[in-house]
């Protein structure tokens, strides 16, 4: 059995791997060996230290250029970043005329540095507290602050850059006509919808249900008069009642995983 510091520092050498896109096979090569090593320095009462370099940066510098790296990470994250622009984008083809700005880029690009912070927030998460939820397989009261400001900060992102593109579009790079922006947008969304449930994307799926469904139904009620003032207010409403529904459903699935 490793001491507390010994644990920590293999689980901080295992989350800063997958953060550099190490293959997983050689990460679980890596943390074995260094387990075995540091198990046998503290049977001999040794200063784990001498082993570890004092801190995983040191000690990954001496291993990580002989790990080779996993392209399928990189691929993930160029995948994410595919799939934000298009969720960005899609809802539009449902308003009327889609239309692309400068304004609409400017809203990627606040969104893309929200989920630059989201990143920097979960490896906060999974460094400080990952060792102590895998051990006491609970989930202490920061991470549910944490992920509860996170959330905020993500929605007013959203809301922020959606204003901020229709409010100053600065620049129409091009139009589409009514129609062709529905036909348009039913495939892209039966493609992303067909897509994450091949992959299993569950999460991904919901968010696209979640985004498309209001003006599916308000299209429906105002019979393709949803640029009107009421259709705008009852989308709103159909959207915030939806996420509220997928924030407290996400709240008791992981509550009922972590009692």
């Amino acid at each position: 059995m490793l001491s507390k510091k010994s644990e920590e520092f293999l689980w901080l050498l295992r989350t800063t791997l997958m953060e550099r896109g190490k293959e997983d096979s050689t990460i679980n090569e890596i943390e074995d060996e260094l387990r075995d090593h540091l198990m046998e320095a503290e049977k001999r009462g040794d200063n784990i230290d001498n082993i570890t370099g004092g801190s995983v940066k040191s000690y990954i510098n001496k291993i990580s250029d002989e790990m080779p790296l996993d392209s399928t990470y990189h691929k993930f994250i160029l995948g994410i970043i595919g799939f934000l622009f298009i969720i960005l984008l899609l809802p539009d083809f449902f308003q009327g005329p889609f239309t692309f700005t400068i304004g609409k880029l400017i809203q990627f690009i606040i969104v893309i540095l929200t989920g630059i912070l989201f990143w920097k927030v979960i490896k906060y998460i999974v460094i400080h507290y990952g060792s102590q939820i895998d051990r006491e397989n609970k989930i202490p009261l920061k991470v549910y602050t944490i992920c509860l400001i996170l959330g905020i900060i993500a929605m007013a992102a959203f809301i922020g850059g959606a204003y901020i593109a229709k409010k100053w579009p600065i620049y129409t790079l091009f139009t589409l006509s009514s129609i062709s922006s529905m036909i348009i947008g039913f495939i892209i969304a039966i493609l992303m919808l067909a897509i994450t449930s091949w992959f299993k994307y569950w999460p991904l799926f919901a968010a696209i249900i979640i985004l498309i469904l209001p003006e599916l139904i308000t299209l429906i009620i105002f019979q393709g008069n949803v640029q009107s003032l009421q259709a705008e207010i009852t989308s709103s409403f159909i959207l915030l009642g939806l996420v509220g529904i997928s924030i407290i459903a996400s709240f008791i699935y992981m509550r009922k995983n972590t009692d």
